[in-house]
């Protein structure tokens, strides 16, 4: 129910304006649970909380992701993961400096021990033919 005083309503009639009564002036009927105006009310002002928290929580995510990503620990912590992914490449045996080296030096004793293995057997032949 809205109260309006004799003379505003005075000037609204003459005038034409429209009457936009203050918040003070309003009296709202209490309706109980019912009240949607009251209801309104609540759910603006949870609203506005909950967009409040939101935004803090938007603010604390970029913080995070900002100096998260470039902190003196993320950055060390990036070198080493680095490193580590390095060390692993070299020591792929299949590719390896090493790994060739000892695979051709194998082949390379295995040779020599079959040479000398057919040179013991030729001297041995030889010798048998001279009768020895």
């Amino acid at each position: 129910m809205v109260l309006i005083s004799d003379e505003d309503e005075e000037n609204y009639y003459q005038t034409g304006m429209v009457y936009v009564p203050n918040e003070k002036d309003l009296e709202y009927e209490d309706r109980g649970p019912l009240d949607l105006t009251r209801r309104v009310e609540e759910l603006e002002k949870e609203l506005a909380i909950q967009k409040e928290r939101a935004q803090a929580a938007e603010l604390e995510t970029s913080l995070v992701k900002g100096t998260g990503m470039n902190s003196p620990e993320m950055l060390n912590a990036k070198k080493k993961i680095q490193e580590l992914e390095d060390l692993i490449r070299s020591r792929d045996y299949t590719k390896a400096h090493d790994y060739k080296f000892l695979v051709e030096e194998n082949k390379k004793l295995h040779k020599e021990i079959d040479d000398l293995k057919r040179g013991e057997e030729q001297k041995l032949h030889k010798t048998r033919e001279a009768g020895l």
